[in-house]
């Protein structure tokens, strides 16, 4: 576990070290992030597109049922 007491009795290439691994951790998670976001955002338009076809189709539901009713 890192630690600010641990920190501070690093050297000058294990900070170095440490922060090269921190920031490819931020990379990697930031690239993470920007792939999720992009799932959730394709997610939300396959859920806009079911939600557009169910309407649609209660639509047709309707008109048949008005249909059925006039006979």
């Amino acid at each position: 576990m890192l630690n600010v007491a641990s920190i501070n009795q690093m050297s000058e290439p294990q900070l170095r070290d440490l922060a090269h691994q921190l920031m490819t951790q931020l990379a990697d998670q930031s690239k993470q992030l920007t792939q999720f976001s992009s799932l959730i955002a394709q997610r939300d338009a396959d859920i806009a597109q079911c939600q557009a076809d169910i309407a649609q189709r209660d639509q047709a539901i309707e008109a048949k049922e008005q249909r059925i009713l006039m006979l």
